[in-house]
């Protein structure tokens, strides 16, 4: 689905410009940026969901034109600019750390995307967290910045070797305990794809990874946890199924013409 088309739906509103009336900023928060040894990226907030920006995006008719920890600002096609403030503390001077990060209250989901993408990692987030990450610093990688975002306990992580890709694991004690001995199992089939699923339905995602593998879905369980998992390089649809199932507790079969998913 396209980005313009989510942020419709999600209501985003960005007005439309009428003859002889003002343009009106954009109805979003600017809740969060990141950096890293990849890039930069920043965060705006909807009633429904968050968006990763990034410099020059196009975010529906406006266009990302600056961005960084104080501000990012959107451009309509007219050329009016919409400065938008980053708030909650501020980025101490400090340099330690190939991570900067400042975030106010950014869904952990969507926290963890940002990180990965500025790390260059692939992520995978267990479906049932919905905590909101407030933290301004520095972090030594993805698994520092997320143990000094939850400074208390809460989410843990795991960093494995995907094939010669980064895959980080967030979620539970269990959740990241099973992943390795999944991934150890899968027979790696399916095309290697690139994936991007950020609180996508679970019976969606496995629909498409079937489609992929080209065989049939037959499931019985059902899942109400939403999935996340976004990949930085192309990967086995195969280990994306061992790494779900396992995950949420189930159990996958996979022969030449069915996928079979169940408790």
């Amino acid at each position: 689905m396209k980005l313009s088309r989510l942020i419709l739906t999600a209501s985003l509103a960005l007005l439309l410009v009428f003859p002889g009336m003002a343009e009106e900023a954009p109805a979003v928060r600017y809740s969060g940026a990141v950096s890293g040894p990849k890039g930069s990226v920043g965060l705006i907030e909807t009633d429904t969901t968050s968006y990763l920006l990034k410099l020059g995006r196009k975010l529906g008719d406006y266009t990302v034109v600056a961005l960084n920890f104080q501000k990012t600002v959107l451009e309509s096609p007219t050329g009016k600019q919409f400065p938008l403030p980053l708030g909650g503390p501020e980025l101490g001077a400090t340099t330690a750390g190939n991570l900067k990060l400042r975030l106010n209250g950014v869904p952990l989901n969507h926290t963890a995307k940002a990180i990965a993408d500025v790390s260059g990692v692939s992520v995978v987030v267990e479906g049932s967290l919905s905590s909101l990450v407030r933290y301004s610093g520095t972090a030594n990688g993805p698994e520092d910045a997320l143990q000094k975002a939850f400074p208390a306990g809460g989410p843990r992580s795991v960093m494995l070797d995907l094939k010669g890709s980064s895959l980080w694991i967030v979620g539970g004690q269990r959740f990241c305990d099973s992943i390795p001995v999944a991934l150890s199992s899968s027979s790696h089939r399916g095309p290697a794809t690139n994936f991007d699923f950020v609180n996508a339905e679970f019976s969606y995602v496995m629909k498409v990874l079937a489609r992929e593998l080209g065989v049939e879905l037959v499931m019985s369980a059902q899942i109400k946890n939403g999935v996340t998992i976004v990949t930085t390089k192309a990967v086995p649809a195969e280990d994306l199924v061992a790494i779900l199932t396992a995950g949420n507790g189930l159990k996958y079969t996979l022969d030449s013409s069915t996928l079979k998913v169940s408790r």
